[in-house]
């Protein structure tokens, strides 16, 4: 008898654990809302992936091609519904008042434009939040392959060769390890 309470005690600190550990973490969002249609859409065959931004705030409307070339970039991948993703807004904007307009901002939404959100409450998400860098939309899946991008919020640091110096995994990120991490690739010490 005293075994089985031993095991179920075990049981017991192993779920009450994962259960804090959510609590404080919380539950990243696996995937975005990629739909088979991006991914079959064809218009990544023609070229890179794209991001169509937005007017939003600071956010200017165009088009900006990925992986950049020869810049260093902070990228966000977010959706508006996400918890998490609300709250990697303020270390972004944090890092972004430290770090020279040299490196590109660009937070990028992984919901489908037209179809699970509309662009007036994309805008309306950018102003809420305090946005301040280019916020857009597109047909990234063959980006986020390439980057390991799974889940919401992830934000990526690129040197200007492409090289990934920081990827978030789903997780919120710190001002400083954004700020760290473009240090690096100015350095020039990426992989």
């Amino acid at each position: 008898m005293k075994r089985r309470e031993a095991i179920a005690g075990v049981a017991s600190l192993g779920t009450l654990g994962s259960g804090v550990a959510l609590w404080q973490t919380g539950v990243p969002s696996f995937g975005g809302e990629t739909d088979s249609s991006e991914r079959d859409s064809g218009n990544e065959d023609d070229g890179p992936p794209t991001v169509r931004t937005i007017d939003a705030g600071a956010s200017e409307a165009g088009t900006q091609v990925l992986p950049p070339e020869g810049t260093i970039s902070v990228l966000n991948f977010f959706v508006t519904y996400c918890g998490y993703c609300k709250q990697q807004m303020g270390p972004l904007a944090e890092a972004r008042a430290e770090i020279d307009d040299d490196v590109r901002f660009l937070s990028i939404t992984t919901q489908t434009i037209g179809k699970t959100l509309e662009k007036d409450r994309l805008r309306e998400w950018w102003k809420d939040y305090d946005g301040a860098w280019d916020v857009g939309h597109g047909s990234t899946y063959s980006f986020r392959q390439q980057y390991d991008v799974i889940g919401t919020p992830v934000t990526l640091v690129i040197d200007e060769a492409g090289e990934t110096v920081l990827n978030s995994d789903a997780s919120i990120v710190s001002s400083g390890a954004i700020v760290g991490a473009v240090n690096e690739a100015r350095d020039g010490e990426s992989a």
